[in-house]
């Protein structure tokens, strides 16, 4: 365990420590689009030429998965659940991802246009893809502003690489853009939807500014928090704050009746919440790991592990407890 502390955001999101000891290479990523450039490795289902889901790559520039599926189905004048994809993507970032569509034909899909967004037919199946219909992704990371160059950073870099060769691989945290690049508190709208405090789910969401945010943002979340009518609030919000506006436009019209306002989301958003607070909790696990000097790349009795299954992959569906009897089997 490193003497490092990570920085306060960092440690508000579960990661409250370090597992080299060596001194980092300092620096920021995803300063520029095209800092963060990722691509799927996907899982597709059988290719099938009369299937009747299209199957497609869809590279997107700086668009966050939920608009982007809100504004294909809007092109597409089709429902939102006709279009499958397998992973959610970072918005800000070059992001290729594989995504279905139902009953729509090929030639629209190689026609539509919307700015920063290529799609490309690949395919077709008798399926829809799913959450998790991929082996992984491929990232591509550019660190900017280190605090060395040259020879010394290469010797740094090195130093770190040669500790997580010792250690077996390094821990798996869930990094702040799960949170949310720009406002990280997804985990928190998660944890008051699991404690069913909707009011609160709400107000995380909508309320809440962020200084990375742009005034016009700020001011219309400030106003919320401040307890201004949904209406007012809604007038002041910008049109590209979709979800807000769809939160803020049934509070209008059904005032307290948060619930319901949070049923008018995509359901993969609303999952996607709790998702940030199942991750959060993973990271003060790794942490706890750490701080209690516990392998990260082997299982413990009291562990909790998951067989792969014939694609190499997690088998969700099965549990192992790891105890003294079976720990050699691990």
């Amino acid at each position: 365990m490193s003497d490092f502390s990570p920085p306060q955001l960092e440690r508000q999101l579960g990661m409250h420590a370090y597992l080299t000891a060596s001194e980092g290479t300092g620096g920021t990523i995803k300063n520029e689009i095209e800092d963060f450039i990722v691509s799927e490795i996907p899982l597709l289902p059988a290719a099938n030429e009369r299937g009747n889901f299209v199957i497609c790559r869809v590279t997107a520039r700086n668009w966050e998965t939920n608009r982007l599926v809100r504004e294909l189905s809007r092109r597409l004048q089709i429902g939102r659940k006709r279009i499958g994809f397998a992973g959610t993507k970072d918005k800000r970032g070059l992001t290729s991802r594989y995504m279905s569509f139902e009953g729509v034909d090929e030639g629209v899909l190689r026609s539509i246009d919307i700015r920063d967004v290529d799609v490309e037919v690949v395919g077709r199946a008798n399926r829809r893809l799913n959450l998790g219909d991929l082996w992984g992704n491929s990232f591509s990371i550019t660190i900017r502003d280190c605090s060395y160059s040259g020879n010394r950073l290469a010797e740094v870099a090195s130093a770190v690489i040669s500790e997580l060769k010792q250690t077996k691989g390094f821990p798996n945290f869930y990094g702040v853009q799960r949170f949310g690049s720009i406002r990280p508190n997804t985990h928190i709208v998660g944890r008051y939807i699991v404690k069913k405090d909707f009011r609160g789910a709400v107000h995380a969401y909508a309320g809440n500014p962020s200084g990375k945010e742009n005034d016009e943002v700020r001011q219309a979340r400030t106003l919320f928090d401040e307890g201004a009518d949904a209406d007012e609030v809604f007038s002041s919000m910008p049109d590209v704050m979709v979800f807000e506006r769809i939160l803020l436009s049934h509070l209008s019209e059904h005032p307290d009746d948060y619930a319901g306002a949070l049923r008018r989301l995509p359901s993969n958003l609303l999952m996607m919440f709790v998702h940030a607070l199942q991750a959060s909790l993973f990271n003060e696990m790794i942490s706890a790991r750490i701080a209690e000097d516990l392998p990260l790349h082997l299982a413990v009795e009291g562990d909790i592990v998951l067989p792969i299954n014939e694609h190499h992959l997690p088998d969700r569906g099965r549990l192992v407890s790891v105890s003294a009897t079976n720990i050699s089997a691990v």
